[in-house]
């Protein structure tokens, strides 16, 4: 006994594809003016892992997501104006 296929006509909805807004990743550079210390240092914290981002392959250049640096900014005590920085915050 083999099923027979069924002869009725089907629609298969069309399905639109999501729209993302695309994210525009930040540069060491980016993330250094917004905080208000050199690159050097932002490659460093990226480097050491204190802050999350990644390396370019086969370069030296560095990434990091602009909600990361939010996040970032608020648990490290960086003020949203460049250079202001809360020494208390952080610990140091």
């Amino acid at each position: 006994m083999t099923l027979a296929r069924s002869r009725i006509p089907c629609k298969v909805p069309e399905i639109e594809p999501m729209k993302v807004a695309p994210v525009v990743w930040l540069t060491t550079g980016d993330c250094a003016k917004r905080l208000g210390v050199t690159s050097r240092l932002i490659a460093r914290w990226i480097d050491t892992g204190r802050l999350l981002g990644f390396t370019l392959p086969a370069t030296t250049a560095r990434r990091v997501h602009p909600q990361v640096l939010a996040d970032f900014e608020a648990s490290e005590g960086f003020a949203r104006a460049k250079g202001k920085y809360d020494e208390r915050k952080s610990g140091r």
